[in-house]
């Protein structure tokens, strides 16, 4: 998996980046299954590869000194090598790219002073060319 982050470079709307769920406490846990999607979704291929964006912003004031922090799985892996730490209304994007089904959890670690939160995420298929014969 690669990851790759940013602060906003993908312009997301406000009503996006002042929205998030999260859970009632710093002990619960924020999880997606692909299949959550229902059976109007396209079937994941197991062969396909697929990018994985997370968007996060921390929204609210935390008094001075507390911090949100978080761990990401994704398909059972931890895919930061430390937590990220959020500051208030800077946006992080994090992006990573994945093979097979896509299922992720999203939680705050031990020392953290509040749950874990996400503003939205965005799954994408890589659809190679298809390579068609022609004529010379």
């Amino acid at each position: 998996m690669e990851l790759e982050t940013n602060n906003n470079a993908y312009k997301l709307p406000d009503e996006v980046l002042r929205s998030a769920i999260k859970p009632g406490n710093v002990s619960h846990t924020l999880g997606f299954t692909y299949a959550d999607l229902g059976p109007r979704s396209p079937p994941i291929n197991p062969t396909s590869e697929y990018y994985v964006y997370f968007h996060l912003t921390e929204i609210e004031k935390l008094s001075d000194g507390k911090k949100r922090k978080v761990n990401i799985t994704l398909n059972s892996q931890s895919v930061l090598s430390k937590p990220l730490v959020l500051d208030y209304l800077k946006p992080v994007t994090l992006n990573f790219k994945t093979k097979g089904d896509v299922w992720f959890n999203i939680s705050a670690t031990s020392d953290s002073d509040a749950p874990p939160i996400l503003n939205a995420f965005e799954i994408h298929k890589l659809i190679t060319p298809v390579v068609s014969p022609t004529d010379d």
